[in-house]
């Protein structure tokens, strides 16, 4: 027979029972306790290998900014799509985009639209990971920071009045990449870097600290120059702050010029006309780069249009305008004209021969053109302005039918003044058109004199038999 121990001995049966479900129940809850802990447990590094996917993807698009030429880091970037980026920015993201540190950047030369096939594009790349969409997102705006610093970068803005040599300009390159996540806000976790590129160099430099200094392009040109062909030309290039001997290098110089490497001297005679898209770099030992662009326009030399004939008539008393044109020469033409009819005047500015000739005859003028490299051209027109003349001819007219005839001057200076004596009856005459109406009331014939003097005076008249029957 078996015999209950003793820690059980003398003890209730029941509460024996009672003791064996409180152990099981507690079993139970510490069971389910330890579920909960490894299913959490589990999620979270779940959410940690996730990220870890993220942040190898954020670092392999920023692999993919660095390997770009500073130039087409803006490549393709439309401001339309741009504009439509930075609009609607992830929240992880909008702090950084704030105006006062950051200013929108875009390439001006691309098309809209054309954003989406960038090699930094303006729309998110995909790749799926582990069953998970992940999304890169690209973000590229500009800022400045003052020389020799460690200063924030800060929008232009908020640098105004620093100036070009004392603030050093940078692309912001921000990547983000989001991907599914229950535990994160909205359902969408995010992973957020971001990068400062010197946009001012033709290779990225990320260390602007060196004690070099910053390599600095003193020279400004304008945004256009203009040259004409056979024209010698010079220009100097100045730099501060960089390390060692500087070398200097030039894209799309115009034919005929050259640079120096060592002092960055640009000579030569330019030989071909057309628009250069040229720029001086200035390069130091650490590779350090600034650079200077304009667009050099070299053109052929003036020579007035071909087109003008060489008589040019003109009426005395009538306004006049002419307008010469000409092919090549560098702005600012300047027009002149010597030996212009009297009454005539030539705009400087537009080339332009106007006014009202208060002379008759003929005049041997001098037009020539003037451009910003002081190369003329000069062409010799003839301006003719006839004398007053005046032609009545004889008239048949029907009794009591109603006429009218008009005397017409030509040459002379205008306006004239008609005279008519001796018309048939029933006739009279305007004496500022020249014009004789009326309806004859008499049949015969009449020797009709009419006069007409001019503004200057000269008087010429005619006489002609008219007849009415």
């Amino acid at each position: 027979m078996t015999r209950p121990s003793p820690a059980t001995e003398g003890r209730d049966p029941g509460f024996t029972l009672v003791e064996t479900v409180v152990a099981i129940m507690i079993v139970m809850v510490v069971t389910a306790s330890l579920t909960s802990l490894f299913v959490s447990s589990s999620r979270i590094a779940h959410l940690h290998g996730d990220r870890q996917i993220a942040i190898q993807l954020a670092d392999d698009a920023m692999e993919r900014v660095h390997a770009l030429k500073v130039a087409a880091v803006l490549t393709g970037r439309d401001r339309k799509s741009v504009t439509e980026q930075w609009s609607a920015p992830l929240d992880a993201v909008s702090g950084m985009l704030d105006s006062a540190v950051t200013d929108i950047a875009y390439d001006g030369d691309a098309a809209d639209g054309a954003g989406a096939t960038a090699k930094l594009p303006t729309t998110p790349l995909e790749q799926t990971l582990n069953g998970l969409i992940y999304r890169q997102h690209f973000y590229i705006g500009s800022c400045v920071r003052p020389s020799a610093t460690a200063s924030e970068c800060v929008a232009a803005s908020a640098a105004a009045g620093a100036g070009k040599s004392a603030v050093i300009p940078f692309y912001r390159v921000i990547v983000a990449v989001t991907w599914p996540g229950r535990l994160c806000p909205a359902g969408t976790c995010s992973y957020v870097t971001s990068s400062l590129i010197g946009s001012r160099t033709e290779e990225p430099v990320f260390n602007t600290n060196t004690s070099a200094g910053v390599l600095d392009l003193t020279t400004e040109m304008d945004s256009i120059v203009y040259d004409d062909v056979t024209l010698p030309v010079t220009l100097d290039f100045a730099a501060t702050g960089g390390e060692g001997a500087r070398v200097w290098s030039a894209l799309n110089l115009p034919p005929g010029m050259t640079i120096s490497p060592t002092t960055g001297r640009v000579t030569g005679t330019p030989t071909t006309a057309g628009t250069y898209a040229t720029r001086i770099v200035v390069t130091d030992v650490y590779d350090q780069q600034d650079y200077v662009a304009w667009s050099w326009q070299v053109k052929a030399l003036p020579v007035i249009s071909t087109s003008n004939t060489a008589v040019l008539t003109i009426k005395g008393g009538v306004a006049y305008t002419k307008t010469f044109a000409v092919t090549g020469g560098s702005p600012a033409l300047v027009w002149s004209a010597t030996g212009l009819p009297p009454g005539l005047t030539m705009a400087a500015a537009t080339g332009i021969v106007s006014g009202t000739p208060t002379g008759v005859g003929s005049w041997s003028s001098t037009i020539t053109v003037t451009d910003g490299h002081q190369q003329t051209n000069a062409k010799t027109y003839t301006f003719t302005a006839a004398t007053l003349s005046l032609s009545v001819a004889a008239q048949s007219l029907t009794l009591g039918t109603a006429a009218s005839v008009t005397i017409a001057a030509a040459g002379g200076i205008q306006p004239y003044a008609y005279t008519a004596t001796n018309l048939p009856p029933g006739l009279t005459m305007n004496g500022t058109t020249g014009v004789v109406s009326g309806t004859p009331a008499q049949a015969g014939s009449w020797a009709v004199v009419i006069k007409v003097v001019d503004a200057a005076g000269s008087t010429l008249s005619r006489t002609a038999t008219w007849k009415v029957t």
